[in-house]
């Protein structure tokens, strides 16, 4: 067990296992219409009941979850661990952690690592060294050979492992006949392409293309760099008919395409990041490394069309992006800083402030993102919070405000784009496979 302040994170040979009781949770199952206050009874690692407790939990440990909100199990679809390779920055246990402790009862693990995940082998390592771990981790596998865009990884044994799709993380694969090849063999295997798309010849700068970067002298990368590129990926995806999901979308550009795309039946799905949704490149003017983001952080104008793509559906999924670096790499000058921010924590706090308290999401519209539409994009069964299904479950308080300060965070590394920021709901509880892997001391519900 780790503790960090009032809050405490277990990995699953410590957690507690036995039979409890969650007390008056707002329960949202974003599958079905409507909520409820409800008493949800855990037994065996699943949902033993709803409503009404059997008397046979008399005496069962019991938590009083007044005024907070109980969803199906968040999944983060974009985590770095770093492991193997760059333990310095984050393991699998730090990684999951963080994890537990924003919320979320599984992540999607990026392929780069070092050695980079794409072969069977590799996969399994990860998969082996999560056993233990406080959530659930689900490797994307290199759609390349050490992602160098020139040679397709074996699909076949890297699903067999447990791979859930796949991606060259950070790079885009730059040669059209190589992606056009990597979406055929995903779309053999139904299977999902994890996109990031910038082109590699047009994003070479440190922050967004604009006044700002004239100001402050600074590089930058052009919105049409994402423009350009997310258009290919989509003709790709027509031609091929495979599954992609476009990760991390800043520019309207981007926004647009996507949308005519979805609407001629192309099989896309896209997600931003809380930074995007948050900040504009105006922010940069401090010359905070901590919002050196890529792509990199847009103008108002491209924000305002994310926040009518998370209203309209266009985008799936909120992802927290996290990149953890150690301060070497981040506490330099802003043209030698890494790209990237440690954002697994904060993520339910960003989006519930800047997001759902300002009536642009519903609490079930957010439901959606993050408790149903990652699971499908993974080709996982969706969870419900119905008797028999298993108990992987988060737990919100959204009138829980606090203040973000690296010195509380699970994870290894502080790059948050959000130290300092007060925000008004909070993780208190999250469980997986009926376990309890982290909780709160400290939240009055």
């Amino acid at each position: 067990m780790q503790k960090i302040g009032n809050a405490k994170v277990y990995l699953k040979n410590e957690a507690f296992g036995g039979d409890f009781v969650l007390r008056n949770a707002r329960m949202i199952n974003p599958q079905e219409s409507g909520e409820r206050i409800c008493d949800v009874a855990v037994c065996e690692g699943r949902i033993a009941a709803l409503g009404e407790i059997p008397s046979k939990f008399l005496g069962a440990r019991e938590i009083k979850l007044d005024g907070c909100l109980l969803f199906p199990g968040m999944i983060d679809l974009h985590t770095n661990l770093r492991e193997p390779g760059r333990e310095d920055k984050e393991t699998i246990e730090s990684g999951t952690s963080a994890a537990v402790a924003g919320g979320f009862t599984g992540i999607a693990c990026m392929p780069n690592t070092d050695p980079i995940t794409d072969a069977e082998q590799k996969v399994r390592y990860i998969i082996q060294r999560s056993e233990n771990a406080p959530c659930n981790v689900y490797p994307v596998g290199a759609a390349t050979k050490e992602l160098k865009g020139e040679e397709i990884s074996p699909f076949y044994e890297m699903i067999s492992a447990g791979a859930r799709g796949f991606s060259d993380g950070t790079h885009s694969i730059i040669r059209s006949d190589i992606l056009k090849n990597v979406m055929n063999y995903a779309k053999m295997f139904d299977t999902t392409v994890f996109c990031n798309c910038q082109d590699i010849n047009l994003s070479k700068g440190v922050m967004n293309e604009g006044e700002y970067s004239t100001v402050l002298g600074l590089r930058g990368s052009p919105k049409i760099a994402e423009d350009i590129d997310v258009a290919r990926h989509l003709i790709t995806a027509q031609y091929t008919g495979c599954k992609i999901h476009i990760t991390r979308v800043s520019s309207k550009g981007a926004i647009e395409k996507i949308r005519e795309y979805k609407e001629k039946g192309v099989k896309v799905t896209a997600a931003t990041a809380p930074h995007y949704l948050y900040y504009t490149d105006k922010d940069l003017l401090t010359y905070d490394t901590n919002l050196k983001v890529s792509p990199p952080i847009r103008t108002e104008e491209d924000r305002a069309e994310l926040l009518k793509a998370l209203k309209d559906a266009t985008i799936d999924t909120v992802v927290s992006d996290h990149a953890p670096h150690t301060s070497e790499e981040k506490n330099i000058e802003f043209d030698n800083a890494s790209f990237g921010v440690a954002g697994l924590e904060t993520l339910v706090g960003a989006v519930f402030s800047e997001i759902i308290n300002k009536n642009i999401l519903s609490i079930t519209d957010f439901a959606k993102m993050m408790c149903v539409n990652p699971y499908k994009i993974l080709g996982l069964p969706v969870p419900r919070i119905a008797v028999g299904e298993s108990a992987d479950l988060s737990v919100i308080c959204p009138n829980k405000k606090w203040k973000v300060d690296a010195k509380n965070f699970f994870s290894k590394c502080s790059n948050s784009a959000f130290l300092g920021k007060e925000f008004s709901a909070m993780p208190v509880m999250t469980i997986v496979g009926g376990k309890i892997m982290f909780e709160r001391d400290d939240f009055n519900a």
